[in-house]
């Protein structure tokens, strides 16, 4: 016999947890070239597709101070660099690869400098046996 009042049991959310929204890129480049991005808080925010690229700067709360102008300079600066090296311009290209590698470089000795401090202060001798 069949019971067509079954139920299914399921861990229901806290309560007061709600689930965090999802964005969309196409919906936030969209928004970004359009000017429909309300910035509530300084800032750089860009977005390049094979469209185009696209930013917003907000530098109200830093005005004067050394940070307004990192921001409105990283405004142009980033997307100029990001459209020149899309029309394949070779120098785009090569800051580009530069920044990364620089980016990749520190990863790296952040990894090996608590070796090199272990080799340093003499760490590693001493649980050979060696002196400490």
């Amino acid at each position: 016999m069949e019971n067509d009042n079954d139920t299914v049991m399921t861990e229901a959310e806290p309560a007061g947890v709600a689930e965090l929204p999802v964005f969309v890129f196409s919906d936030i480049a969209a928004a970004i070239r359009e000017d429909r991005v309300i910035m509530d808080r300084d800032g750089v925010l860009m977005a390049a597709d094979e469209d185009a690229c696209s930013s917003r700067v907000r530098a109200v709360d830093c005005d004067g101070a050394p940070m307004e102008t990192i921001l409105r300079l990283a405004n142009g600066a980033l997307t100029e660099l990001v459209h020149r090296a899309m029309c394949m311009d070779p120098r785009a290209w090569a800051v580009l690869a530069e920044w990364m590698a620089r980016g990749e470089r520190r990863d790296e000795l952040q990894k090996c400098v608590p070796e090199l401090l272990r080799v340093a202060i003499g760490l590693d001798k001493a649980e050979e046996g060696g002196e400490a």
